[in-house]
């Protein structure tokens, strides 16, 4: 593949590279295709072209995925398992389990979901793909074989939300109106306290101007850096009381966060993203991702290296030379 240009190391490689040279924000970019497609009986895409060719996206085949992005995912309608062609060797699509999680096979043609987890550049081949009026062909960045089109509606990587609604409501929406309340709201579980605190979500049915709009007005008052992968500072200037979504897999006890150098804990919304409420007013906020295993490990290896002293200022004192 390297040798001949194909497979994960086709012409979307150039293009990628060429993205990421020209915007060194954060973002995610997407495809409407698969560098690789394999054929087991049922043709399907890839879903490591992210991995390989060094980009966030939406796709992942990993036995480690985050039961966080499966459990939004799954709320949000959108069908996650292998193979992604096939529906009827799956007894329900909403209800997978086992191995079929190792597969994460993006979010489809549901562009405003692609917005609200900050897909920035979308990658085709061919003519123009049926697209919303907010992505923009980039004729920079394209080339002759791949076009890349600038999502002007997608949202930064945290964005800020001041009215919520209940998991119950949510889940009876269809797939439109679930796309439509993530992009205006969080949903929250049924029985949050925080649900009380928060402006009640308004109607949904978002034109594409809508969506432009709102994006625009994330990218005004939610500024994020990324110190590393796992490790972000956000700079937010909320009018009201909200909550801040990190577009990225909640995970109980696991995330460590700072509320103007102050802990504050993270809440689950949108069935499993990360979020965290603030108050209204300026505020520098630092979400890093920290197992609770880590401090164990960190524990044991003390411990062991302690040990291990200890057993060398013995040979060193009672064995002469040392120990065998």
């Amino acid at each position: 593949m390297v040798e001949n240009g194909t497979g994960f190391f086709d012409s979307d490689l150039e293009t990628v590279r060429g993205i990421r040279l020209a915007d060194d924000s954060f973002y995610r970019i997407e495809k409407d295709h698969g560098s690789v497609v394999v054929d087991w009986g049922v043709p399907y895409e890839s879903d490591n072209d992210s991995m390989v060719q060094n980009y966030f996206g939406t796709h992942s085949y990993n036995s480690m995925n985050a039961s966080g992005a499966i459990d939004f995912l799954r709320a949000a309608g959108v069908f996650v398992a292998f193979p992604a062609a096939d529906l009827s060797l799956c007894e329900s699509p909403y209800d997978v389990s086992g191995p079929n999680l190792n597969y994460i096979n993006g979010v489809g043609n549901r562009y405003k979901l692609m917005a609200l987890l900050g897909v920035k550049y979308y990658i085709t081949i061919g003519g123009a793909p049926d697209l919303p009026d907010y992505f923009a062909f980039d004729e920079d960045l394209s080339s002759e074989s791949r076009s890349v089109w600038r999502n002007k509606g997608s949202y930064p990587f945290a964005s800020f939300f001041e009215s919520a609604i209940s998991e119950s409501d949510y889940r009876m929406m269809s797939y439109e109106e679930k796309d439509d309340a993530l992009l205006s709201s969080v949903v929250l579980e049924d029985n949050a306290a925080l649900l009380s605190e928060l402006q009640q979500a308004g109607e949904g049915d978002l034109s594409d101007r809508d969506v432009v709009d709102s994006a625009i007005k994330q990218n005004d008052i939610v500024k994020i850096e990324m110190l590393t992968e796992g490790d972000y500072v956000v700079d937010l200037d909320a009018s009201n009381r909200g909550v801040l979504l990190v577009a990225t897999p909640y995970e109980k006890d696991n995330w460590s966060i700072l509320v103007d150098g102050e802990p504050a804990e993270a809440v689950c919304v949108d069935c499993g993203l990360l979020g965290v409420a603030v108050n209204s007013g300026e505020h520098v906020i630092r979400v890093r991702y920290l197992p609770r295993w880590f401090g164990m490990g960190a524990v044991v290896s003390c411990v062991s290296l302690i040990g291990l002293l200890l057993y060398g200022l013995r040979c060193r004192f009672f064995c002469g030379s040392g120990c065998p």
